[in-house]
């Protein structure tokens, strides 16, 4: 009896053992690829992240790869020899090429390789910010750059910029249109929704916004989302001030509501039915684009904790949610991957305020 009792209790120590590897290799960390000299890769699908970087520290690109689960580090600085300006903003990937964004200058880089292609630095009117595309244009602030030729004419600009946010403001393409928020005052003030048409760069209307933007998102159901701080002049990381997310109909270019959020300087991101923002209390709100209605405070269900969650993206075709944590802003972030019921699948370590991410497909 004694020996069916203890061979029974071998079993269970044997079954909790499985159990915890399976976790363990469910959660493990990435493999962490050398970075050499003049890095030669060839990426398939993976993640890319933009770090911010510090005070000190210049802005860097992070990847990771889904199937073999490499982690790239500093893949620009690895593959290129050379570091990025300060302060990243913006990353797009539009064909083959991913577009960066710094304070100062424009990166085109390939997105299979991370060889830099193009870079324009300095520019003259000062701040990159957002970048948008639409038929192999690149707009951004008040300019408008040829994809192909990668060339920009200072005289084909758009003509509707009041005083462009540059680095904290917001441009979106969708429906055939181009919305640029822009400032109505050169210092403080609140911000304004300029609709254009394209291709002839039309203006279409202008729309009041209750404050300052720091980011946009469109959802399935002909909605815009801007989220912003109703204080354009305060720190946008205090977790008191007042913030908002206007709604607005993309096919009559009619604001729909203004609704409160309790959120910060961090990213919006909808995707399928649902669009998700970080709260002052470090959840991540869920919000129904279809019934335009609250769904749960927090997308979050297995208990993962974030200190200070920034940027949020996704996989349409797996559901998955990517958000990075940007910590304590001074030394490297988290970018954490979610299951579409909140539980956490895996997560790596990013460079210094990790505020952008893209999918490579």
């Amino acid at each position: 009896m004694k020996q069916i009792k203890f061979n029974y209790l071998l079993i269970v120590l044997s079954l909790l053992i499985v159990f915890q590897s399976c976790n363990k290799e469910k959660l493990a960390r990435a493999h962490i690829a050398t970075a050499g000299t003049g890095l030669s890769v060839k990426l398939t699908a993976g993640l890319y992240v933009l770090n911010h970087g510090g005070s000190k520290t210049s802005a860097s690109l992070t990847f990771y790869e889904f199937n073999s689960k490499k982690l790239y580090p500093d893949l620009y600085d690895s593959v290129n020899n050379s570091s990025m300006a300060m302060r990243g903003v913006d990353m797009e990937i539009y064909g083959s090429k991913l577009y960066c964004t710094t304070d100062t200058d424009l990166y085109v880089v390939s997105a299979q390789t991370g060889q830099l292609i193009a870079k324009d630095v300095s520019i003259s009117w000062g701040g990159v910010g957002r970048v948008a595309f639409y038929k192999n244009n690149l707009f951004f602030n008040t300019y408008i750059i040829d994809s192909t030729a990668l060339s920009i004419n200072e005289n084909n600009h758009i003509p509707y910029g009041y005083f462009p946010r540059g680095s904290e403001s917001s441009t979106f393409v969708v429906n055939n249109k181009l919305y640029q928020v822009v400032e109505e005052s050169s210092y403080g003030g609140y911000d304004s929704l300029v609709v254009i048409n394209l291709p002839n760069l039309a203006l279409i209307k202008k729309l009041p916004l209750p404050g300052h933007v720091f980011s946009a998102t469109a959802d399935n159901y002909g909605n815009l989302y801007f989220k912003g701080l109703l204080d354009s002049l305060a720190d946008p990381y205090d977790d008191n001030l007042a913030s908002f997310i206007s709604v607005i109909n993309y096919t009559a270019d009619t604001i729909k509501s203004n609704l409160g959020a309790k959120s910060n300087k961090s990213q919006i991101f909808a995707q399928g039915d649902f669009v998700y923002y970080p709260t002052i209390d470090n959840k991540i709100a869920v919000y129904n684009a279809k019934t335009q209605t609250a769904v749960r405070d927090n997308f979050i269900t297995d208990g993962t904790l974030l200190t200070s969650p920034s940027a949020i993206a996704g996989n349409s075709v797996t559901g998955e949610i990517f958000i990075t944590d940007v910590k304590d802003r001074v030394s490297n972030g988290m970018l954490y991957a979610f299951d579409n019921t909140g539980k956490l699948e895996y997560s790596f370590v990013t460079g210094i305020n990790p505020e952008r991410i893209v999918l490579l497909k």
